[in-house]
């Protein structure tokens, strides 16, 4: 799937490419309630986002059980990426966000949201990150009474460059 243009060989302009560490169930990865913890952990290969305009798009679809509203977080290699709430009605969420590299340790994060159009988690420049290594894609759950989430599906595109 690489092309040669003037002589550098990469991948394809525009071409999306899924990374296999991603995650789906029918009947999801449940926490526990009353219980902050990490729920569920994909991996991030080294090497993933080599060069500026290389970006990773980051999504996760889960639902919180029922009860009090609980707060699902996603986290790249420690740092908080995306992050949404169900106030206890088990509705179906999503946490998505784009990671666009700057350098092996640096990102802007553009977390989406519904309005503004970006959320809360959007950072220029955050340091934090490694590329050079493994990097763990993490959904954690705060600690809430009577519920947890259940996260039913990580999604990692890749949508690189293309020619260094």
């Amino acid at each position: 799937m690489a092309e040669t243009i003037n002589g550098l060989e990469g991948r394809s302009v525009g071409v999306v490419y899924p990374l296999v560490n991603t995650f789906v169930s029918g009947t999801g990865a449940a926490g526990s309630d009353n219980t902050a913890q990490d729920v569920k952990t994909v991996v991030v290969p080294a090497g993933t986002l080599t060069q500026v305009n290389d970006r990773l798009r980051i999504r996760i679809y889960w639902t919180g059980d029922t009860g009090a509203a609980v707060t699902a977080t996603t986290k790249l290699n420690g740092v908080t990426v995306a992050a949404s709430v169900d106030v206890g009605a088990a509705a179906l969420f999503i946490n998505e966000c784009w990671i666009h590299y700057i350098d092996n340790t640096h990102a802007n994060i553009i977390e989406h949201g519904t309005f503004p159009a970006t959320g809360a988690s959007s950072a220029i420049n955050s340091a934090g990150f490694d590329w050079s290594s493994d990097q763990n894609v993490v959904v954690s759950q705060d600690q809430i009474a009577n519920n947890h989430i259940i996260v039913y599906g990580i999604f990692l595109d890749v949508h690189p460059l293309g020619i260094p």
